[in-house]
């Protein structure tokens, strides 16, 4: 699973199927068997290995998250929303369940409750360029564009948004060469 790639993945998939099975109780198993397959983008199959995980223990937080994390990029966002606020009540310094709570409630249209989540994702994570970004998107549709903007910034930041020195001398050498390059 660490390794990366769609090989790896498949057979992480199928090592903790099989821990699972050997040990039904085993929740990490279930909880990184989602994650393989929410690499895989597939979805139905990962929300399910969320879910059981937490089925086999309800205290699971990091589970919750991930669950929510996946629920998120699936479109269902009152369920992630529920999920996110077991995990922030119970562990109020989780800063990446902060984040993901903030977008969550901006992509509901939830802005004031995206700004509060995300200024707490920020003030835990202050590099978590996510935590940033969706500050920046709350903060704009609340028409509050100075620290939109600043947020947006700290976001390009974080990210390494800028191409650096090599992108630059590309952009510029192929603008000379190939009358290409134009900004808009």
């Amino acid at each position: 699973y660490m390794k990366g790639y769609r090989q790896n993945y498949i057979k992480a998939g199928q090592d903790f199927e099989s821990a699972l099975k050997l040990d039904p109780t085993y929740s990490t198993a279930a909880l990184y068997a989602g994650r393989v397959y929410n690499a895989l983008y597939e979805d139905q199959k990962a929300l399910q290995f969320f879910r059981e995980a937490i089925s086999i223990d309800p205290d699971y937080m990091e589970a919750r998250a991930s669950y929510a994390a996946a629920l998120l990029d699936s479109g269902q966002m009152t369920e992630a929303v529920r999920q996110l606020n077991v995990v922030t009540q119970r562990n109020p310094k989780d800063g990446m369940a902060w984040y993901l709570l903030s977008q969550a409630y901006a992509r509901e249209g939830d802005y004031a409750d995206g700004i509060t989540s995300a200024q707490q994702a920020v003030k835990l994570t202050p590099n978590n360029a996510e935590a940033h970004f969706w500050l920046a998107e709350s903060l704009r549709q609340k028409h509050e564009c100075v620290q939109s903007e600043n947020q947006y910034n700290a976001y390009l930041s974080l990210s390494n948004f800028n191409s650096g020195f090599g992108g630059k001398l590309d952009y510029y050498v192929a603008g000379f060469l190939f009358g290409m390059g134009h900004k808009k």
